[in-house]
């Protein structure tokens, strides 16, 4: 008869592999530098200014849920324009 164990084995080999694989990634990813700007004057990001349209949409969609948390409409606009801005994420 043969033993239950033996058509497993190669799983042990297979764990063994992966796990050298998983430990050689993390250890080349947490060398990586982080990126640095070459001078103060480059951008990294553009944030909205205070007045845009969809913030004030946004402001005034929260002011709406939270005076009236029960109503479905204004959580159902303030999610889908969070969705929108957040990319779908």
């Amino acid at each position: 008869m043969s033993d239950i164990s033996q058509p497993f084995a190669w799983s042990r080999g297979l764990g063994a592999a992966a796990a050298v694989l998983m430990i050689a990634v993390g250890a080349w990813g947490a060398a990586a530098e982080p990126y640095r700007p070459e001078s103060d004057a480059e951008v990294l990001q553009r944030l909205p200014a205070p007045g845009d349209a969809a913030q004030r949409e946004l402001r005034r969609l929260r002011q709406a849920l939270s005076q009236d948390p029960e109503r479905l409409e204004p959580a159902l606009a303030l999610a889908s324009w969070l969705v929108l801005i957040g990319g779908g994420r």
